[in-house]
Parts: C-alpha cells; sequence; structure tokens
C-alpha cells in the first residue's frame, strides 16, 4: 500500500471511529501523530539530505501528507461533532413536539370523558323527573279537600322537580352547542318547546328564548284544581315529548363528541406516526448520514 494510502484508509478509520463516539478531537490527534510515526525515519534521514535529492523530495512530500491528514481528520471529527449536535438538536425538537401531540390527545380523551359523563348524568336526571311525574299522574281529587291540597302538592313538587333537570340539561345542551353539529341539533330539539309556549302558559309553563322552562306553580296549582283534565293533558304531553328526546339523545352518546381526527383534523394518524419512537430514531439516524455524505460530495 502505498504512503498516500495508507494514510488515508487510517483518516477514514477515525473518521468512522469519531462518528460512533469512540474518539474524539484528542484521540484523534493522537492517533495522526502515531500514523505520522511510521515515516518519521524516513523524515529524519532526509534532513541532511540535499533540496534536490529525491530523499529531501520524499521528506517533504511525507511532512506535507501527514500534516494533511491531520487537519483532514480535525475537519472530519469537526464535522461529524457539528452534525451531531444539529442531529441532537432536531430530535429534541420532535421530542418536545411529540410530548405536546401526546399531551393535546390526553387532554382531548379527559376532556370527552367529562362531556360525556356531565351528558348522561343529565339526561338520567331528566328522564327520572319525566318518569315519576308520569308515572304518579295529574290526578288530584281527593276524598276531601285537605286530600285534594296533598295531591295537588305533590304533582307541583314533581312538576317542578322536572323542569329543574330540564333547565339542566337545556343549559347544558347550549353551553356546549359549538362542540359539535349534534350537540347544537339536540339544543334545538329539546328547547323546540317555544312552538307549545301558549299551551304550556295555562299551566303555569313559560318557556324562555334558549328553550328553558320556568313555572309558576300557583297557576300551576290552579290550572290542576280548576280544569285537571286539561292541565293533565298539557302535563303529560310535555313529559312524553321530553322522554322521547332524552332516548334519542342517549343513543348518540359516542357520536356527540366529535373523534379527535374531526378536532384535530384527518392526518392526526401520520402526525402521531410522524412523531412515534421508531420515526424518531430513523430521522435522526439518517440526518446524520446525510450530514456525513455532505463531507465528501
Amino acid at each position: 500500500m502505498s504512503s498516500v494510502s495508507s494514510i488515508a484508509s487510517n483518516n477514514t478509520l477515525l473518521a468512522q471511529l469519531a462518528a460512533s463516539g469512540k474518539m474524539n478531537a484528542n484521540s484523534t490527534a493522537s492517533s495522526i501523530n502515531k500514523i505520522s510515526g511510521t515515516y518519521s525515519d524516513k523524515v529524519n534521514a532526509s534532513n541532511s539530505t540535499s533540496s534536490s535529492t529525491p530523499a529531501y523530495t520524499l521528506s517533504s512530500n511525507l511532512s506535507n501528507i501527514i500534516s494533511g491528514a491531520n487537519s483532514t481528520s480535525d475537519s472530519i471529527y469537526s464535522s461529524i461533532k457539528d452534525a451531531y449536535t444539529a442531529g441532537q438538536k432536531f430530535a429534541n425538537s420532535i421530542i418536545n413536539q411529540r410530548n405536546t401531540l401526546n399531551d393535546l390527545i390526553k387532554s382531548y380523551g379527559e376532556t370527552k370523558s367529562q362531556f360525556q359523563a356531565e351528558y348522561a348524568s343529565n339526561l338520567y336526571d331528566l328522564n327520572e323527573a319525566s318518569s315519576k311525574m308520569q308515572n304518579q299522574g295529574f290526578y288530584v281529587k281527593g276524598a276531601n279537600d285537605e286530600d285534594t291540597a296533598k295531591n295537588v302538592e305533590n304533582v307541583v313538587k314533581n312538576v317542578s322537580n322536572f323542569v329543574k333537570a330540564f333547565n339542566e340539561n337545556q343549559e347544558f345542551l347550549n353551553k356546549n352547542s359549538d362542540v359539535s353539529k349534534r350537540v347544537s341539533s339536540l339544543a334545538n330539539s329539546f328547547g323546540d318547546n317555544k312552538y307549545y309556549a301558549n299551551t304550556l302558559s295555562k299551566v303555569g309553563i313559560s318557556v324562555g328564548d334558549k328553550g328553558t322552562l320556568s313555572v309558576d306553580t300557583e297557576k300551576l296549582s290552579k290550572a290542576l284544581t280548576d280544569n285537571n283534565s286539561a292541565a293533565s293533558y298539557v302535563l303529560e304531553g310535555l313529559a312524553r315529548r321530553t322522554d322521547n328526546k332524552a332516548v334519542k339523545a342517549a343513543n348518540q352518546m359516542e357520536k356527540v363528541f366529535p373523534s379527535i381526527s374531526a378536532m384535530m383534523g384527518s392526518d392526526i394518524e401520520s402526525t402521531k406516526k410522524l412523531y412515534s419512537a421508531n420515526t424518531l430514531a430513523a430521522t435522526n439516524k439518517y440526518e446524520g448520514i446525510g450530514s456525513m455524505l455532505n463531507l465528501y460530495f
């Protein structure tokens, strides 16, 4: 192997060792000095030789080659180190983005669970209040005035509890109407009592702008006593319509809250893959390879 080929071969090995982290700048220089020692005898032997002799020329060429070898190896090590540092910064940036994405996905899951819990609780309470109102009925005529008064009181209590449960559900839907079109649609559906406002007002129930209800207990008590059949018809209709809506709403439990793809874009799955551990490792590796190739081309 020629002197130049030998030095080139050793420099390539040094570059590989430096890239793998097995050699630093100091050890690189030390190894270069050892390589230069291979030719020391020839160099020393030429010190007293005339500059016109072949020996002097050999000495001069070897000195230049060794000097260039030291400089080239230092340059290669420095470039590889810079490439590694840049790759690490890039990798850390990806890790931070991946952690942010994971936190966002976790936050989404927690938000969805909280939404569904409150959604289900409101519908359950509304169904309970509606069922109790219907099961106990609206007939208030008792054996005497005292019994009638107690019956009226019980019906008014049931209706008031129903209105409270209805409003909690309606307020929740109104507050979250921008979560999805389904929630907005449900808010409008439960709030359609405005179409029955005139009828409901006859039993002391009024409808607010956003679909909530309010009850005038005195007017309701009077309606139950003076015209029980008409009042019963209105209240039964209100409870039955609400029950039907509650059942439909419960069946949409998994659909009312949008999927993470709908909230964050259809690219969420590919984004998750981009920030996976395997992709991260490959990205970092190719980043380093690309930088090393730039040293030679």
